[in-house]
């Protein structure tokens, strides 16, 4: 597959009703501001395509027990792409729960030629299964790959709690978000954050934030039980 196929089908799931567990479910329309768009990183991605000429696959290379990964791997071995097909570090962004709205299969192989790496990405359902079909891309080495992931793979927000600032940072490769205050202290929020109001929620009952009245509950209360 090329990027711009993966965009496109991952794009038209968006709003859409499909069948998985045995039943119809409704797909999210948007990205909520608090998740990292995948949109935003295969965009990224596509610069470091490699050319169709070698990923490329016609039917007639494919058999029962072939598919088009084996067949795009073995060209790029026999071209000197890669040495050993099996030598590669393989990694999923579910296993360090990435805020991020399609989780996504990496495969890296390091070579003389540069880093190469194998991306599909999931589309709904069980996460271990229904991927899209692999995209090939080639950088300079690991950190050329991880950085474009960094740069293209953040959400910054803020909440605003009794006219003080909490910025609330998305990462991902973060499994939570990180909110630094005005004063420099960070923490972590690990549940699911969707919009300001469960993030404002999330910061008081990190900060123990007590509205007025609950105060009031409280020191009535006290004085109840001396």
């Amino acid at each position: 597959m090329t990027t711009k196929e993966i965009i496109n089908e991952i794009k038209s799931l968006r709003g859409a009703e499909v069948n998985y567990w045995g039943s119809i479910h409704k797909m999210p329309s948007e990205v909520d501001k608090y998740t990292i768009d995948i949109i935003d990183i295969l965009e990224a991605l596509e610069e470091y395509e490699l050319p169709e000429e070698l990923t490329k696959v016609d039917p007639s290379e494919l058999n029962w027990d072939t598919s088009e990964f084996d067949v795009v791997l073995n060209r790029l071995v026999e071209k000197g792409y890669i040495e050993d097909a099996d030598d590669y570090k393989g990694d999923n962004s579910y296993n360090w729960m990435a805020p991020i709205s399609n989780h996504f299969d990496e495969k890296i192989w390091r070579t003389d030629n540069g880093t190469i790496v194998a991306i599909m990405v999931h589309r709904y359902g069980d996460v271990r299964a229904n991927y899209t079909g692999h995209c090939w891309y080639r950088f300079a080495d690991d950190y050329e790959y991880l950085e474009l992931l960094q740069e293209n793979g953040q959400r910054f927000n803020s909440v605003n709690l009794q006219g003080k600032y909490y910025w609330c940072d998305t990462d991902v490769f973060s499994e939570g978000i990180r909110v630094t205050t005005e004063d420099g202290d960070e923490f972590y929020v690990y549940e699911l954050i969707e919009d300001d109001r469960e993030m404002l929620q999330a910061v008081k009952e990190e900060v123990g934030f007590k509205t007025w009245l609950e105060v009031c509950h409280e020191l009535v209360n006290a004085k109840k039980g001396a």
